[in-house]
């Protein structure tokens, strides 16, 4: 932190003289807030670190601290706010969204391949497989050291989880009705939830292991959450029977202001309420029988706030209103524990509900529905609004498509009735006997 002072070299200002940590021979001054120069820092030639004395220091500090990728620290390195302005553009514009659709792409291209091997083992061989190779690849992120690693171990991690929950699905399909499915879905899509919880926790200390062993903190987030996956994969294929019938908040929050530590535990709060509402949401779907009119419920919840963050002048700048409205979005009750119950129910046999399954999954999670989002920002000329506003009108546009499928399914149940009816006892008897 570097800030100017008015006076002479050697006289230090009135209003730091009391918080004054150190005063160097060239008159800069080391406060508790950061490092005040004598020079003015409208000079681009402006560097603190050009004092032996405050480079010394931080030299210091950081070997203390353990400060990640220390030993590259160069006191003579200069750059210009354009320079840094154009790396970070390509971090976050760049390498980031192309990763987010290299993920995406590759667990869409997986989804059928992956039901297939499935179908051909079976679920109960394929998904504890898929789990353990999806963890080696989790860990072994901790030995990347250029970008087209780090975008070959995501597209490894989308073709390893790709229809990962298809097969789930399918498998639950084995042992529940129709009925009972969909609150064992939204018990699985809690569990999700709550390993949100516990990895924002295990995040928490395990960055606290910064430097441990000479390897840095993100390293050791890789090696023990790849670890534990492996571990618990394991357990799957151990435990299971074999004799049964043949599936980044953090960074917004970050760059709210929000240090790392800080921004996992904020992630917490909006993921409790996340469970309770998907629960609930499920439940009522249940009991009063409905799909489509329940699940429009995510949308309306989601529909207002972003309406309000598109119109708000506070987004961004005011940090913790922004969390607040961020945390009441990500909130909303989760409907694909509905909507994968029904298309099941609707798929009437085994054959069908893999594939059927893997549409859904398309459609719903993180396949082309994060190919889009990933890109929406260049599309839009990165602009905060026109993202916002993308997805409102991707909401209405949600909200028309369950109006649509209400719509047609109550047109086809009537249509089926009246064949059905049309049928002499004997005919009925005979169709259910053939399928």
């Amino acid at each position: 932190m570097s800030v100017s002072s008015e006076g002479k070299p050697g006289v230090i200002p009135g209003n730091l003289l009391d918080g004054v940590q150190i005063v160097t021979k060239g008159g800069n001054l080391v406060t508790k807030d950061g490092v005040s120069t004598q020079e003015s820092d409208t000079s681009p030639s402006t560097n603190v670190f050009a004092d032996p004395e405050i480079r010394d220091l931080y030299v210091k500090m950081y070997e203390k601290a353990r400060y990640e990728c220390r030993h590259v620290f160069d006191a003579d390195l200069t750059w210009t706010a354009e320079e840094e302005k154009k790396l970070i553009r390509k971090v976050d514009w760049r390498n980031y969204n192309h990763e987010n659709t290299i993920f995406a792409a590759s667990f869409l291209v997986a989804e059928l391949p992956s039901q297939l091997v499935s179908k051909k083992i079976g679920p109960d061989i394929w998904i504890p497989m898929e789990i353990c190779l999806w963890s080696i690849v989790a860990m072994s992120q901790a030995a990347m050291t250029s970008r087209s690693g780090f975008f070959a171990t995501r597209a490894l991690l989308g073709i390893l989880e790709g229809g990962f929950i298809p097969e789930l699905i399918l498998f639950l399909s084995y042992f529940y009705t129709s009925k009972e499915l969909p609150i064992r879905l939204s018990f699985f899509w809690t569990a999700l939830s709550v390993t949100g919880i516990i990895s924002s926790l295990l995040a928490f200390g395990i960055f606290h292991l910064e430097g441990a062993h000479g390897v840095a903190g993100w390293k050791w987030l890789f090696l023990l959450g790849g670890l534990i996956t492996l571990i618990y994969a394991l357990g799957i294929i151990i435990y299971t029977p074999q004799n049964l019938p043949s599936l980044y908040l953090t960074l917004t929050l970050r760059s709210f202001g929000f240090c790392t530590f800080n921004a996992n535990l904020l992630i917490i709060p909006h993921t409790v309420v996340h469970i309770f509402t998907l629960l609930t949401i499920t439940c009522f779907s249940g009991k009063f029988n409905q799909r489509a009119l329940v699940a429009i419920f995510q949308l309306i919840w989601t529909l207002p706030v972003l309406i309000f963050l598109a119109v708000w002048p506070g987004l961004i700048s005011n940090q913790w209103g922004t969390y607040a409205a961020t945390a009441v979005l990500l909130s909303y009750p989760y409907c694909h524990a509905i909507v994968g119950g029904w298309v099941s129910s609707n798929s009437n046999d085994v054959a069908a509900r893999a594939p059927s399954q893997h549409c859904c999954t398309t459609c719903l999670s993180s396949s082309v529905g994060s190919v889009r989002p990933s890109c929406t920002p260049r599309m839009i000329n990165r602009t905060t609004a026109g993202a916002t506003r993308t997805l409102i009108a991707t909401n209405v546009l949600g909200i028309g498509l369950f109006l649509f499928a209400k719509a047609y399914y109550v047109w086809k149940n009537k249509v089926r009735d009246k064949k059905w009816n049309a049928m002499t006892k004997e005919e009925q008897n005979d169709y259910i006997a053939r399928f």
